[in-house]
């Protein structure tokens, strides 16, 4: 895809939030993820709201000092948009997280349906911010139940033991994250 402006001038327009950069970014973009979503059974509003998450996540991510765009932008912004679709059809298929995240999530006990789905609501937001990695390994994981062996193998990781220590440390941040947000103190105070 063709841009207006360079990968460097992209990064740049949305770390400084550029009108110009960001117009730009939402006409060349926009269109191509609505009809990617919706080409993969989703429908306006989901292609929509997976565009809004992709672009928050690429804005929180940019943000950081240590961001450095490893591919072209296309590819990057696409990737993200791509992961957070997976996500939410994994999610539309009624998939309760707090059933997949069995005992690490215990300590949040929610009990009623109505904190279950906020609950479920505030787990998806964290986890679409966390990195690439984080969310690759907690998906193979906890979604493709994939033993730690083959995640150590597909993540490049030396052996099976780093593997675990990483799902940990990506799991506990996520809790972390989840802890600090204020709809959890409002639904843990109920």
């Amino acid at each position: 895809m063709e841009h207006a402006y360079s990968d460097e001038q992209i990064i740049e327009g949305i770390k400084t939030q550029n009108n110009l950069v960001l117009s730009c970014l939402y006409s060349e973009y926009k269109e191509k993820i609505l009809k990617y979503v919706i080409r993969n059974s989703g429908s306006k509003n989901e292609a929509e709201d997976v565009f809004q998450e992709a672009v928050i996540k690429v804005y929180v991510e940019v943000q950081k000092t240590d961001f450095v765009l490893k591919k072209t932008f296309n590819e990057y912004f696409t990737s993200i948009c791509s992961n957070t679709w997976i996500i939410a059809v994994k999610l539309k298929k009624k998939q309760n997280i707090t059933d997949q995240f069995p005992d690490e999530l215990a300590d949040l006990d929610f009990l009623d349906e109505y904190k279950k789905e906020q609950l479920q609501k505030l787990i998806m937001e964290q986890f679409i911010l966390l990195g690439e990695n984080c969310q690759k390994i907690l998906d193979m994981f906890y979604y493709q139940k994939k033993p730690m062996a083959e995640i150590a193998y597909r993540m490049d990781y030396k052996n099976e033991q780093i593997a675990k220590n990483k799902k940990y440390r990506c799991l506990e941040y996520l809790k972390e994250q989840i802890k600090k947000q204020p709809n959890y103190k409002i639904l843990k105070d109920e």
